[in-house]
């Protein structure tokens, strides 16, 4: 490490930064600053000032051992180069450091071995880099930076950090930020959709990093993209075209504002302290236009001058509304009676999916059940605790039939087969309002003869059966066993019948003729 790193991790220390934060900034190592840092702290109880050394007393203080002395041993670095570029040893740095720091643990040091190793090979050859030439509204580059920034939450009374979101257009470099809750996909889908709306356009390719949140799977030829993130972009139009592991130069934009809002935005908050994520993020806002209306060294013009001639004429036009997606639970089971929970109330779910595991979102006033990348449903957001929002055709059919025994789909059953059937039940219904569901039995007792005997049969019967005074299903149902709505009613009775035996305990018809004769 060189003087210049040093003094910078000093003045960065001395503007009351954390470690993590300096670590960012400086591109020191967490150890390098730690290292540091103790030693200024020791050279400040013994009366020294750090700022007043030359390159060699400051070196000489923070790395003494540095000073190799005559009598430490010095590898032989050629020959370990050639153990490393041997196919057949199958060494690498790190395993011939450790054998070194073994046999002479008060030699050099690890960077000084590293660097020394380094020098003993040819030198490397410099790999050119291939100039991305960027088109104005083509790519909007989204990444997250590495610092957090905290808020105090009275609520909780603790601390809480946040996550730092930040969206580049690729031609003009024009920056949205904000802080956010978490990287979680509600949240990941929340901040572009906000971001989208900053920018007043959309690109034509969001060009994320490979997080969970954005994509599933990362594959160069076809990445497997979270459904909400997917849905989010076609909502806005756009293409999602993840930038490949590892390799940052595909989103070097992004990468290089991430550096320069560290230092320009969350540097200039380090010293103030925020109640809220709102207060935190108005906070932000409010640096943003300055740090766009900046003047770029490069260009000689601000981010808000290109975004206006590079990016905005071709970006495509907003939709006229945001893409919502409040709140998503995954994994959520569909109970026996096909229903989900949510906020404590019960929605329905098509009965062929008891047992499946479902998504719910929320979606504004909406919540959608999803089964992988299929809807299945679909019900307004009710606030109801233990009510139950059931849509009709999501119940099995033996359940449905159930539901529809109300008195219109009786009576409309009824009035199909013919008008005295339909006359009877509704007579039966408005009989006792009370005991509806008595009536609405027998009703359907009637209704279903009609899967024995045709609809005319069953008409027939009950005008018989109503005329001779019979109303009950179970006169119906004999009627129709023995036919007698065939019969005519003003025909007398058959005497074809046996005659009664004779007995002295019998007094026959004509004990009632005299008895009539009498009075």
């Amino acid at each position: 490490m060189d003087s210049k790193k040093i003094r910078k991790v000093l003045a960065l220390r001395a503007s009351q930064l954390s470690m993590d934060q300096i670590h960012l900034l400086s591109g020191v190592s967490k150890g390098s600053v730690s290292g540091i840092i103790a030693k200024s702290d020791l050279a400040r109880k013994a009366g020294l000032d750090l700022a007043k050394m030359d390159e060699m007393e400051l070196m000489s203080f923070m790395y003494p051992c540095t000073q190799k002395s005559a009598d430490v041993s010095e590898p032989d670095f050629e020959r370990l180069r050639d153990e490393i570029t041997c196919p057949t040893t199958r060494v690498n740095v790190q395993l011939l450091w450790e054998e070194h720091h073994e046999q002479d643990p008060d030699g050099i040091k690890r960077s000084t071995f590293y660097e020394r190793l380094k020098a003993a090979g040819p030198p490397e050859e410099p790999k050119p880099n291939m100039h991305q030439v960027a088109k104005g509204g083509e790519k909007l580059l989204i990444d997250y930076s590495g610092l957090t920034v905290s808020y105090f939450d009275a609520d909780r009374c603790e601390e809480v950090k946040a996550e730092i979101f930040v969206a580049s257009w690729m031609a003009s470099s024009y920056l949205y930020v904000e802080a956010s809750p978490s990287q979680r996909k509600e949240d990941w889908v929340a901040s572009h959709v906000r971001a989208l709306r900053y920018f007043g356009c959309a690109p034509t390719y969001l060009v994320p990093d490979n997080l969970k949140s954005g994509v599933i799977k990362a594959d160069f030829y076809d990445p497997t993209i979270n459904r909400v993130y997917g849905e989010m972009a076609q909502h806005y139009g756009c293409a999602i075209l993840p930038a490949r592991s590892r390799k940052p130069q595909d989103k070097a934009g992004v990468e290089s504002n991430v550096r320069f809002i560290q230092t320009h935005i969350l540097g200039r908050l380090r010293n103030r302290r925020f109640t809220s994520l709102q207060e935190l993020n108005e906070a932000i806002w409010e640096l943003l236009p300055q740090i766009n209306a900046r003047t770029m060294q490069r260009y000689h013009r601000s981010r808000t001058d290109r975004f206006e001639n590079l990016d905005q004429p071709h970006a495509a036009a907003l939709p006229d509304t945001d893409f919502c997606v409040t709140e998503i639970i995954d994994n959520v089971k569909v109970g026996e009676d096909h229903h989900v929970v949510y906020n404590k109330h019960y929605y329905s779910a098509p009965w062929r999916y008891t047992g499946t595991r479902v998504d719910l979102w929320r979606v504004g006033s909406e919540l959608l059940i999803y089964v992988d990348a299929e809807r299945i449903a679909t019900h307004p957001v009710k606030d109801e605790i233990g009510g139950y929002s059931t849509n009709d055709l999501h119940r099995p059919p033996n359940h449905l039939f159930v539901q529809k025994l109300k008195p219109l789909w009786v009576l409309a059953r009824a009035e199909s087969i013919g008008p005295r059937t339909h006359q009877l039940i509704r007579n039966m219904i408005t009989a006792d309002p009370y005991h509806c569901e008595t009536a609405i039995r027998k009703g359907l007792g009637i209704v279903e003869l009609t899967r024995d005997y045709t609809k005319a049969r069953v008409e027939s019967a009950v005008a018989w059966a109503v005329d001779c005074g019979m109303v009950t299903v179970n006169d119906i149902r004999r009627v129709l066993s023995q036919e007698l709505d065939s019969t005519p009613l003003d025909t007398p009775p058959s005497t074809s019948q046996q005659p009664l035996c004779l007995h002295d305990n019998i007094r026959g018809a004509a004990h009632y003729y005299t008895q009539q004769q009498a009075t």
